[in-house]
């Protein structure tokens, strides 16, 4: 927020902004700042809650790479895209840090799907694969016959 950074000229008096005044503006400023603090909490919950759930695909080898995910990019962004600016208003290099791990983490997941999209688009699964139904068809096809295979049944 820049209302804290009101300047008077010669026609504007020095307590009068645009929209709200120089103090009101810095009161906004702060508000805003706890504001985004608060999102940022609430991004990271579900950022975990993501994680988690990609984690147990990942340990049960279910998962089949599509283009849905590169859905987690935009939430990478908008979450280095905050630290970098809370570190600007705040002036804090803990978040400075943070914005560095996050644009690196960004660069990895941005890379990976890179690397598997490219994979897909030249195999052909990609384009010209099977659809997701069919995808989950087998997957629990492939369940189902694994527990009976274990039951004896």
């Amino acid at each position: 927020m820049r209302f804290a950074q009101y300047k008077p000229t010669a026609v504007q008096p020095p307590n009068i902004g645009t929209f709200w005044t120089a103090e009101t503006g810095r009161g906004v400023d702060g508000a805003g700042i706890l504001l985004a603090l608060l999102f940022l909490g609430f991004d990271y919950l579900w950022f975990c809650i993501a994680i988690v759930g990609v984690a147990d695909v990942l340990i049960r080898r279910q998962a089949t790479y599509s283009l849905t995910w590169w859905s987690i990019v935009f939430p990478t962004v908008t979450l280095t895209t905050a630290w970098l600016e809370l570190s600007y208003a705040m002036d804090s290099p803990t978040f400075r840090a943070l914005t560095c791990a996050m644009t690196v983490f960004l660069t990895i997941v941005y890379f990976v799907n890179l690397g598997f999209t490219l994979r897909g688009v030249f195999n052909g699964s990609l384009i010209f694969g099977q659809s997701q139904v069919q995808i989950e068809d087998g997957m629990m096809k492939k369940a189902i016959d694994g527990d009976m295979g274990e039951d004896g049944v």
